[in-house]
């Protein structure tokens, strides 16, 4: 703030209200309530002028007015920048593309942020909070209406978009994505092979055993017929 004196006679005391100090503008202000003199017309200010060049407005701050103070201010401490990576830096930052070699001869790109109990990446952002869905639509695309992606390379952590491909939940189910152990199974609980002659598949994408069935089927019209001649002997 710009240094100005007390207008009163012979006080040097820095003015805080009405171009008096303290102690003579108390005084004053108790006296003017009764009826005492009047401030006087002229105050005896002594203003610093605006340091800034070609200005003579009063000072304000730092021996500058209040214009070019709080442009000196703004100059001086400029804005930070408030430019965000995009969302496919984010997420390209947190994939290590030197996995292990998978079956299908090129490595797998293993995405090191948060994986869900399942084992599949999860990342947020406004298209997808899975991160293999996220690498597949940005490099190939929209995931089309009704499919799902599948892993070529059975690595539910990779997100290689070559190992990724757009298949029904049917064909998904079937190389074993329903759940681990799966895909590796050739034969049925009783022993019998998960042929082309043998194996049924559901609408739903499961797998059933023709011969399995056949079984289940021949015992039940056995239970079926001796509850019937049981029926018969008692009437």
């Amino acid at each position: 703030m710009g240094q100005r004196t007390c207008s009163s006679d012979n006080c040097d005391r820095p003015a805080v209200s009405r171009g008096l100090c303290s102690k003579h503008y108390q005084r004053w202000k108790y006296r003017s309530k009764r009826g005492g003199p009047e401030l006087p017309p002229k105050l005896n200010s002594q203003w610093v002028e605006c340091s800034w060049p070609g200005c003579d407005a009063r000072s304000h701050a730092r021996g500058l007015c209040k214009r070019h103070y709080y442009k000196a201010k703004r100059w001086a401490t400029p804005r930070k920048p408030t430019t965000r990576p995009s969302i496919e830096e984010r997420f390209w930052a947190k994939v290590d593309k030197n996995g292990p070699i998978s079956k299908l001869g090129t490595p797998c790109w293993l995405w090191t942020g948060m994986l869900s109990p399942k084992g599949y990446g999860q990342f947020k952002s406004p298209i997808s909070i899975m991160a293999h869905r996220n690498a597949y639509t940005f490099v190939k695309g929209a995931v089309p209406a009704g499919l799902e992606i599948d892993h070529l390379c059975s690595n539910r952590a990779c997100v290689n978009p070559a190992h990724l491909e757009a298949v029904d939940h049917p064909t998904n189910v079937r190389r074993g994505a329903a759940g681990p152990g799966k895909l590796p199974r050739t034969h049925c609980r009783n022993g019998h092979p998960y042929t082309d002659e043998n194996t049924h598949f559901t609408p739903n994408g499961g797998r059933r055993c023709k011969t399995c069935a056949k079984a289940t089927q021949a015992r039940y019209h056995r239970r079926r017929k001796s509850r019937t001649r049981s029926s018969e002997r008692v009437a």
